[in-house]
């Protein structure tokens, strides 16, 4: 294998650490070890889901991965997949995917063939970044505003001279996409471990195989990388004792597969490490070197500090405490940073878009769980969202923007106390509310049905209609009480 490919930069990488029995030769042992260790049975958990499924997520983000209930991992462009069988038959899917603790981002779960069992466990954290790489794209954000004024300063000025016209409203039946740039992107990686075990009197063979292929047709939802074409390819690379599969060539294989024979009573465990983006090798390499153990206790005590911050809730309740838990989990996992500012996500696997809606609500209840930074930081990302002549609009014609925005920098500017740049959202706000106010006026003129509403619009979000909708004024009446406060 040419040493160009193993050194390149490559790799969407997938590291497999195995001992001698697995990889052949030469091998490192330090990662094959005898298990004795024993684990609540995740099938033992009760679940309220049809499927099975779990997410391994993490504040900042930008790529999650899903354990689908086949087993197999899916980050939104690709699939990780995993199959595990037992004398040359796959084992059975798992029947429950659960998380440490009914809230805890450790992922764990069993599939059974005739006698084996495996076990496995994933974690995912964000890949490190240096101090150096965080000054950088502190820069760059600073020097990106300073190139674009001129062109946003055209921009309002347009706008402006058209405010009191009918096109006034013309401009809300666009959306406003804000896409991540190539320097904002956090690639996430995940460790992961498969432990077989052979409780039958007679030897079985185990074997292992790992892949990366593109999403099966149809999944629920899929990454928009318009912006960002790259093309998936893959291939391999490897190192003294790793081996990587990776964004490279299809030339080469896809697959990796381990078979080892296990006697009765045996144990054996496997570990794998694999990002959600192209990543260097050497980097993830790196990554590697600390035991899965270790990345698991990472793992568990960032999540235990991150959600102990929040409000305290005592409820004497274990079951809604725990709920309460696994929802500051998500919530604190659904941001990323968007041209220089936060904003709020659907979630890791419902959407990656701003909703100004849904990300209003995600915002407030971050504020209402104690965690007041992250919520006003994403109260200036939506900012972004707001037309130089003063409507909020994410998305092509939902004109219920607008108060919701309003409405949310009272929740997380205000609560527990004035922030310090509050005068700006004041601003903002009074912006917001002069457009109402224009537009309303505009059909107030014509003496229609209604006109004292908000223009009617199509907000393609399944109404089905081109109207005035109640909503869209409901929502402006809470944003004008809160710009008044």
């Amino acid at each position: 294998m040419p040493s160009a490919f193993r050194s390149a930069l490559c790799a969407l990488a997938l590291i497999l650490v195995v001992g001698p029995a697995l990889a052949g030769p030469g091998a490192s042992t330090a990662s094959l070890t005898t298990c004795a260790a024993t684990r609540t049975d995740p099938d033992s958990f009760p679940d309220p889901f049809s499927r099975p499924s779990a997410a391994l997520m993490a504040p900042g983000a930008t790529r999650s991965f899903q354990i689908q209930p086949n087993g197999d991992l899916y980050n939104g462009v690709w699939s990780v997949r995993i199959t595990a069988a037992e004398d040359g038959r796959a084992a059975t899917p798992p029947h429950r995917i659960a998380y440490e603790q009914r809230w805890l981002p450790v992922a764990y779960w069993a599939e059974h063939g005739h006698a084996l069992r495996w076990d496995f466990e994933a974690v995912a954290q964000l890949m490190p970044e240096s101090p150096l790489v965080t000054l950088e794209r502190s820069i760059n954000d600073a020097w990106i505003a300073w190139r674009d004024r001129p062109a946003i300063a055209i921009e309002q000025k347009g706008l402006l001279e058209r405010v009191g016209d009918r096109l006034d409203r013309v401009e809300v039946s666009s959306s406003r996409r804000i896409f991540l740039r190539d320097d904002e992107v956090r690639p996430m990686a995940a460790s992961f471990e498969a432990r077989v075990t052979n409780p039958d009197r007679v030897a079985h063979v185990a074997r292992l195989v790992v892949r990366f292929a593109e999403a099966d047709a149809p999944q629920p939802w899929r990454e928009d990388l318009r912006h960002r074409p790259k093309p998936l390819v893959w291939g391999w690379a490897d190192t003294a004792a790793t081996v990587a599969i990776g964004i490279r060539a299809r030339a080469e294989a896809d697959s990796l597969a381990r078979g080892i024979t296990l006697a009765p009573g045996e144990s054996r465990v496997i570990r794998f490490v694999f990002a959600t983006h192209p990543v260097p090798v050497a980097k993830l390499v790196d990554w590697a070197r600390a035991p899965h153990e270790q990345r698991v206790a990472e793992t568990r005590a960032f999540w235990q500090r991150e959600v102990a911050r929040g409000m305290t809730l005592e409820l004497g309740d274990p079951e809604v405490e725990r709920a309460v838990a696994a929802a500051r989990v998500v919530l604190l996992s659904l941001r990323e940073r968007r041209s220089g500012n936060w904003v709020p996500l659907g979630g890791p696997f419902h959407y990656r878009d701003v909703w100004l809606r849904d990300g209003a609500r995600a915002i407030q209840a971050l504020a209402l769980n104690g965690y007041v930074e992250e919520s006003r930081d994403m109260a200036r990302g939506f900012l972004t969202w707001q037309w130089a002549h003063g409507p909020f609009v994410s998305q092509s014609g939902q004109l219920d923007g607008t108060g919701q925005a309003l409405w949310v920098f009272e929740q997380a500017m205000l609560r527990p106390y004035p922030a310090p740049d509050v005068d700006r959202f004041a601003r903002s706000a009074w912006n917001a509310v002069e457009w109402c106010e224009r537009v309303r006026a505009i059909d107030r003129e014509s003496g229609a049905k209604f006109s004292n509403m908000l223009p009617k619009t199509d907000p393609h979000d399944a109404e089905l209609v081109d109207a005035q909708l109640v909503g869209n004024d409901a929502w402006a009446l809470a944003g004008y009480r809160s710009a008044e406060r």
